[in-house]
């Protein structure tokens, strides 16, 4: 017998083996399928898709044979690997020196033999797709052709899982970045209000003591440090806002009270606005994610009524069922954006007007918190807008309704 040879690339070969992780992995359908089409296209009882590890001769799938794996000094894959031949074939291995006696003939009954080398996309070859069989024989140029294609789709189905490994580590590596992502920005809100807000105090204190003594221009700076803190606090709320809000959308869905929701949402605005509501009679009750539907609605609310220089904030609200979202338009009579940032206004860090009625200016965070919290549900929001004419934002919220 003459062992299965080591490739001169073994080492190089054997890590692009480790990094598709399919060793041991679980029989998988759609290799299976293939073993068995094979076997039945070709007539031959066995059928492997193998994979030549360190010292052994793995077999993902494994058709006619309850074999999982065997050595791989004496495997035929072993052999058809370093062939320079797309596949290799032994019609009779009893008359085969370099298989006559190996006991994968004399124990087990293999006589013929064909296998197709399986490639990796960085071109190492690290197993194949074969036919057994217990008698000798031949293979047609039909079967041949399709033996190649099969080993093709393995190859294709290999890749697939690659991919799909790739993308699992990579969605388990960006969960825990943003869980850590959020971490952080809970201690650096912390840790950069505390003093903030000391400054904060500092300067008021400094403001109601030393009034006497300072002239217009030194109030003037004291009254900038304490706004200026104070906005910078406000800036930090936003961000940690932003890395926390997809809380809200992990609550459950909850059978919502539609009549009892403009009542909540009517309190949020307070004496600040005139809301109208226009909603059928018939729309009573819809289940979705009543947190994330208040907290988008009351950032909208807040922005009509902050921007807005009108003596009178109008708000208008309209509801609209469709069979598996809640449309929900609120209109205001407010500034409006400018055309330039009417693209931009869910991007982060995008304010979409000057300082607002207080004096305070935009983070331009709100927004983005809205769009990322809908979208975590399954939602999605736009806007309509004339500088100067006010703003109508369109959101739809999945969920259905009920009685």
């Amino acid at each position: 017998m003459l062992a299965a040879p080591i490739p001169d690339n073994e080492q190089e070969r054997q890590a692009s083996v480790s990094r598709y992780c399919i060793l041991n992995t679980p029989a998988d359908s759609r290799f299976d399928d293939i073993t068995e089409m094979m076997s039945q296209v070709s007539g031959a009882p066995i059928c492997l898709i193998t994979i030549l590890d360190h010292e052994r001769n793995w077999m993902k799938s494994h058709h006619g044979i309850e074999l999982t794996e065997s050595p791989r000094n004496i495997s035929f894959c072993g052999h058809a690997i370093v062939s320079s031949e797309p596949m290799m074939i032994v019609e009779d291995a009893r008359n085969d020196a370099r298989f006559f006696d190996n006991p994968l003939v004399t124990e087990v009954g293999a006589v013929f033999y064909a296998g197709v080398p399986i490639q990796t996309n960085d071109g190492h070859k690290f197993g194949t797709l074969c036919l057994f069989d217990t008698k000798p024989r031949t293979l047609d140029d039909k079967t041949r052709k399709l033996l190649l294609n099969m080993a093709r789709q393995v190859e294709a189905l290999l890749e697939l899982h690659l991919n799909n490994q790739l993308l699992t580590k990579a969605q388990s590596l960006l969960i825990k970045q943003n869980d850590e992502l959020k971490q952080f920005a809970g201690v650096v809100s912390h840790d950069l209000k505390t003093p903030i807000y000391s400054i904060v105090m500092i300067a008021d204190l400094l403001s109601e003591n030393a009034n006497s003594t300072l002239d217009e221009e030194e109030r003037q700076d004291l009254l900038n440090l304490k706004k200026c803190s104070v906005g910078l606090a406000r800036y930090i709320d936003g961000i940690l806002e932003y890395y926390t809000c997809e809380q809200a959308a992990e609550k459950p869905v909850e059978k919502i009270d539609l009549d009892t929701l403009l009542v909540d949402v009517e309190s949020l605005a307070g004496q600040n606005a005139l809301i109208e509501w226009v909603k059928p009679d018939a729309m009573k009750y819809f289940r979705a994610n009543k947190s994330v539907l208040m907290q988008v609605l009351n950032n909208l609310i807040s922005n009509a009524v902050k921007y807005n220089d009108n003596d009178t904030v109008q708000v208008r609200i309209t509801l609209t069922g469709h069979p598996d979202k809640l449309e929900v338009a609120v209109s205001d009579n407010g500034r409006g954006i400018s055309a330039e940032k009417l693209d931009r206004i869910f991007d982060h860090f995008v304010a979409g007007s000057d300082p607002d009625r207080y004096g305070n200016k935009g983070t331009g965070i709100g927004l983005s918190v809205v769009r990322k919290i809908l979208t975590a549900v399954g939602g999605e929001i736009s806007v309509q807008s004339t500088h100067g004419q006010g703003s109508t934002f369109t959101l739809f919220i999945p969920g259905e309704f009920s009685s």
